[in-house]
């Protein structure tokens, strides 16, 4: 039984309730086929009543009311029109019959009967319908009645065989061998589940009650009792639990009796100190009273401080704001110069499109030059041709005066003319180098009052930078008379702490008495327990 005692308690009851389970299952699958066997000869039992037994009786009855009809068919014809509306059904009923069970006997009937409807057919009802009951009666005793009594016979011994089978069957469902299996199982699973329920039981009972004792003995201060787990189980875990402690009290309550004791020393000791702190708490006290004082006094210059870095601040601001209005008009200057280096620069540009113009003037009063000059000495030539033609050349001698006259006016309005040009064109390089003069004066004058303009925002960020420094440090100053006034009230509270710290002292002093007469206490209940 060892492997049981180291399994787990969950583990234990899970196998006490699979075994009762499986019992129980057991019982139920032994009911259930045994319900199902009774089922299934019930089964059997309608079926070869209804079934096979209702086939039979359908053949006998069928076969049984055509025989009857031809026998009363020797006597009235009238039989024979019944014996015909029988036949098809009798014959239906036959052969519906299956050989599966009785082959030989199923086999000899239909056998039989087919005999028996053509001998019907072929001699007894042509007999009868002629009038020949002598001949008909013959028939029906010496072939007729012959194969109706091996249909009947055989009809009768498979019925009989069913009805012993249907017996059978019955009997099978009167058998009290399955209610009696079922009755020992359920016997052996309730004996079974009493024996598992009574040692669980028994078993848990047993463990509490030893892990119930050992806790009543570590309850009434006895630590020597060792507690020792008989299982691997809950329990056991529970007892090892147990003492481990009751060893970690036992190793406790000895290192408090080793600490009181060491308490009790340390604590005339704190009672010395005490008595020490009372003195450097007084000491503390003067000289918090004087650094009161002075932290008071600090708080007065500091507020001065504060005072004088606002106004040195407010006149700093001013000034960057005269600065900054200065660098904005000084802006606007460099803006309009500028514009005007922009317009110069167009007039420049003119004027040396005017020189361009005039040295295109001078080019065409050349071409105009050269022109009369060639006109000139055409029309002398016609002259000199015109004399040399005599009196037939004298009107062309007088246009080409007039021509040559022409050409000499030309000559001299180009000559003025192009002293003019000339003219022009110095007086268009003049001016296009004094434009251009004036743009690099323009230039060096915007370069020099850029530069004057960054001067002018270096001393407005110099002077925020001075306003800054100045609201730092009249912010500082303020911060400092905070922190001055709250060190004043901080010593006025270490003041009153160190006068209470000296009463507290002496309420230690008394204390540290009191504690050492409780340690001693602590001593006496240590000793009640038995380690």
């Amino acid at each position: 039984m060892q492997w049981y005692l180291n399994l787990s308690v969950k583990v234990k009851l899970i196998i006490s309730f699979s075994i009762v389970t499986i019992l129980a299952l057991i019982i139920s699958a032994v009911a259930i086929n045994s319900s199902i066997n009774s089922f299934s000869v019930a089964e059997d039992i309608h079926w070869t009543l209804q079934e096979r037994y209702g086939r039979i009786n359908n053949a006998r009855t069928g076969m049984t009311v055509v025989n009857n009809e031809l026998a009363d068919a020797l006597y009235h014809q009238d039989s024979l029109n019944k014996a015909e509306e029988a036949f098809p059904a009798a014959l239906k009923a036959v052969d519906a019959l299956q050989t599966a069970r009785f082959p030989k006997e199923i086999g000899a009937i239909k056998e039989n009967t087919a005999a028996y409807f053509k001998i019907y057919t072929d001699s007894f009802k042509p007999l009868i319908l002629s009038g020949d009951g002598a001949g008909a009666a013959e028939i029906f005793n010496r072939e007729l009645m012959p194969r109706s009594r091996i249909i009947f016979e055989n009809l009768t011994y498979v019925i009989n065989n069913q009805l012993d089978e249907a017996r059978g069957y019955a009997d099978t469902l009167s058998d009290p061998t399955p209610t009696i299996v079922i009755a020992v199982v359920t016997a052996v699973a309730l004996v079974f589940s009493i024996f598992i329920a009574l040692f669980s039981a028994s078993y848990i009972n047993r463990n509490l009650r030893y892990v119930i004792g050992h806790a009543e003995t570590i309850a009434n201060a006895d630590l020597s009792q060792e507690a020792k787990s008989r299982s691997k189980d809950e329990f056991g875990q529970l007892v090892d639990t147990f003492e481990r402690m009751r060893q970690n009290l036992r190793w406790k309550m000895n290192h408090i009796a080793k600490q009181s004791e060491q308490a009790v020393q340390q604590i005339t000791n704190v009672k010395q100190i005490a008595g020490s702190v009372q003195t450097a708490a007084k000491d503390t006290e003067n000289r918090a009273i004087t650094v009161a004082a002075a932290s008071d006094e600090m708080v007065s210059t500091t507020q001065d401080i504060a005072r004088n870095c606002e106004t040195a601040a407010s006149d700093s601001e001013n000034s960057s704001q005269i600065t900054q209005q200065g660098v904005q008009h000084l802006e606007a200057s460099i803006n309009g110069i500028h514009e005007q280096t922009e317009q110069t620069k167009n007039d420049a540009r003119m004027v040396e499109q005017l020189v361009e113009q005039s040295k295109r003037i001078g080019a065409i009063v050349e071409t105009i030059e050269d022109i009369a000059q060639q006109t000139n000495l055409l029309a002398l030539n016609a002259a000199i041709e015109a004399a040399r033609a005599g009196e037939a050349g004298r009107g062309f001698a007088v246009v080409a005066d007039e021509v040559r006259a022409l050409a000499s006016r030309t000559s001299k309005s180009t000559q003025e003319i192009t002293g003019m040009v000339e003219t022009i064109q110095n007086d268009a390089l003049a001016a296009s180098e004094s434009m251009q003069n004036s743009v690099n004066n323009m230039n060096e004058l915007a370069s020099s009052t850029q530069g004057l303009g960054d001067t002018l925002q270096e001393i407005i960020s110099t002077v925020n930078n001075v306003h800054g420094q100045i609201t730092h440090i009249a912010t500082a100053a303020e911060e400092q008379t905070t922190a001055t006034a709250e060190i004043s009230t901080n010593m006025q509270s270490i003041t009153t702490a160190a006068q209470s710290l000296a009463s507290d002292a002496s309420n230690a002093a008394a204390g540290v008495d009191q504690a050492v007469e409780m340690l001693r206490q602590v001593d006496l209940a240590l000793g009640e327990f038995k380690l």
